[in-house]
C-alpha cells in the first residue's frame, strides 16, 4: 500500500497498534470515520473496522442512519453496538439507537448463519424492541429471516424466537391471528427454500439434485438519460488533466444506503437457469478474489429476482456483496418462487393494518366477531360500503352483486360472456 496517496490518518489507523489507533480515532470527525470504515471494509481489515465502529458509536456527532447502514453492510458490527447500547438491567436499546431498532434486528438476523448462538441470544435480549416494532416492520423481519437463514434447524429456531418476543403485543384476537399466520407463511417460505436448495447448519449448500449454473454478477448500470442538450465542447489539447485514482481504491462515499443492493447476473444462453421472476436465488462464490486476505471466506448471498430477461436477470440482494464480487464467478442456486408466499404475507399485513377496509369479513377471519354478527351488522347498515380505495373499476351492477353476497350464505353471480364476472370474483 502506497500511503502517500492517502491522508496521514490512514497510515496511523491501519498500521499502528490497537491502543494507538483508538487514541487517534478520538480526534477524528464522524464524516471521516465513515471514509475510514469504507476503506477498512474494502480491504478486508475487519478487526480495525470494529475499532473504527466503536469510535463512531462514542462520537458526539454520531449519525444513527449511518450506523444503520454500516451494520447492514457488515452485520457482525451489530454485536459491538449491542454490547455498549443494550441496557443490561432492563434490556432495551438506549437512545438514540432505539430509532433504528429494525435495522439492528435485521443485522442480527443477517449474522445468524455465521454466529447462530450469539444471534439467538441477541434476539432474546432484544425482546422489548422486537415487541415495539409495528406489525409491518415485524412481518418484514420475519420475511427476511425466512430468506437468509439457511440451516434447517437454525431458521426454525430463529422464527420461533422472533414469534415468542411478540407475545406481549398479542392482546386481541386479530393480533394473535395475524402473528400466527405470518409465522406460518415464514415457515412455508423457509421450508420451500430448504427443499429446493438444502443447506447444512452452517448455511452452506449441500449436494443438489440439479447442479447450479456459473454466472458473473456486476452492478446494475444506470441508463443514460435521453436529452436534447448539445454535446459538450471539446477539451483543448493543452488543458490540464486530473490524475486517475488507483484502480483498487474504494470509491469516495459517505455511509452506505439502507436500500437493498441490486446486481445483474449474466446468464449463458446455452446454460439457462430454472430461476424466474420472483425466484429466491442463492449465490455462492465459485472462485476466489485475486487479492484475497487470510481472513477471506467463501461468501453466500441471498436475493430475489426482480427482472428477468434472456441472458440476464436483476437480483435484489439481502446482503452487501464483497468489494471484488464483479471479478469473481458465482454458483447460482434456484430456491423456489416467492410469489405466493410474498402475496400471502402482504395480504396478512393488509388484513391486520387496514382491517375492514381490506376485507368486509376481516372481523370473521381474525376472530373478532362471528360470521352471523357481521352479516347482521351489514344488513343494518345497508350493506358494505362500495366507495373509496379498492373499488376503482367496478360499475354499479358489479357493486350491487358484491353487496348481495354478504347477505346470504351462498350466492350465485351470473353474467354473459364479456361482463367481467371472473374479474368481480377475483377482486
Amino acid at each position: 500500500m502506497d500511503w502517500t496517496e492517502h491522508k496521514d490518518v490512514y497510515h496511523a489507523i491501519f498500521t499502528e497498534s490497537q491502543a494507538k489507533v483508538q487514541l487517534n480515532l478520538r480526534a477524528v470527525a464522524f464524516a471521516e470515520l465513515n471514509d475510514l470504515m469504507d476503506f477498512a471494509l474494502h480491504y478486508h481489515e475487519e478487526t480495525r473496522a470494529f475499532w473504527i465502529f466503536d469510535a463512531m458509536l462514542s462520537s458526539i456527532e454520531v449519525d444513527v442512519l449511518a450506523i444503520a447502514g454500516w451494520i447492514l453492510r457488515y452485520p457482525h458490527l451489530v454485536f459491538s453496538l449491542l454490547r455498549s447500547h443494550l441496557d443490561t438491567n432492563h434490556p432495551r436499546l438506549t437512545e438514540p439507537f432505539d430509532s433504528i431498532r429494525q435495522p439492528i434486528i435485521d443485522a442480527v438476523v443477517l449474522s445468524t448463519n455465521d454466529a447462530p448462538v450469539a444471534a439467538l441470544v441477541a434476539l432474546e435480549k432484544l425482546g422489548f424492541d422486537i415487541a415495539e416494532l409495528s406489525f409491518s416492520q415485524y412481518s418484514s423481519v420475519l420475511w427476511n429471516a425466512s430468506m437468509v437463514v439457511r440451516g434447517h434447524q437454525t431458521v426454525q429456531e430463529t422464527l420461533l424466537v422472533l414469534h415468542e418476543q411478540r407475545k406481549r403485543v398479542e392482546g386481541s384476537a386479530d393480533a394473535e391471528y395475524a402473528h400466527y399466520q405470518a409465522l406460518q407463511v415464514a415457515f412455508e417460505r423457509a421450508e420451500d427454500a430448504f427443499e429446493s436448495c438444502p443447506c447444512d447448519e452452517q448455511g452452506r449448500p449441500t449436494r443438489q439434485r440439479t447442479a447450479p449454473i456459473r454466472v458473473r454478477i456486476h452492478p446494475k448500470r444506470k441508463k443514460a438519460p435521453i436529452t436534447d442538450a448539445p454535446p459538450p465542447d471539446p477539451v483543448p489539447v493543452d488543458a490540464p488533466t486530473l490524475s486517475p485514482a488507483p484502480a483498487d481504491a474504494p470509491t469516495e462515499q459517505t455511509a452506505p444506503s439502507l436500500k437493498l443492493p441490486v446486481v445483474v447476473a449474466d446468464i449463458r444462453v446455452d446454460k439457462p437457469s430454472t430461476a424466474r421472476l420472483h425466484s429466491h436465488v442463492r449465490l455462492t462464490a465459485a472462485s476466489k478474489p485475486e487479492k484475497q486476505t487470510l481472513l477471506w471466506r467463501r461468501e453466500i448471498l441471498d436475493g430475489i429476482v426482480k427482472v428477468s430477461f434472456r441472458g440476464e436477470m436483476e437480483i435484489e440482494l439481502f446482503h452487501y456483496p464483497p468489494p471484488e464480487y464483479a471479478d469473481m464467478e458465482w454458483s447460482l442456486y434456484d430456491c423456489g418462487s416467492t410469489a405466493t408466499t410474498r402475496a400471502m404475507m402482504d395480504a396478512i399485513k393488509r388484513l391486520y393494518v387496514e382491517k375492514s377496509e381490506a376485507c368486509g369479513f376481516s372481523k370473521v377471519l381474525t376472530g373478532l366477531a362471528e360470521s352471523q354478527d357481521v352479516v347482521d351488522e351489514l344488513e343494518e347498515s345497508g350493506g358494505i360500503p362500495v366507495v373509496g380505495s379498492g373499488w376503482e373499476g367496478f360499475n354499479a351492477g358489479q357493486k350491487e352483486a358484491i353487496q348481495r353476497t354478504f347477505k346470504s350464505d351462498l350466492s350465485l353471480i351470473w353474467g354473459p360472456p364479456g361482463e367481467a364476472v371472473s374479474f368481480v370474483e377475483s377482486r
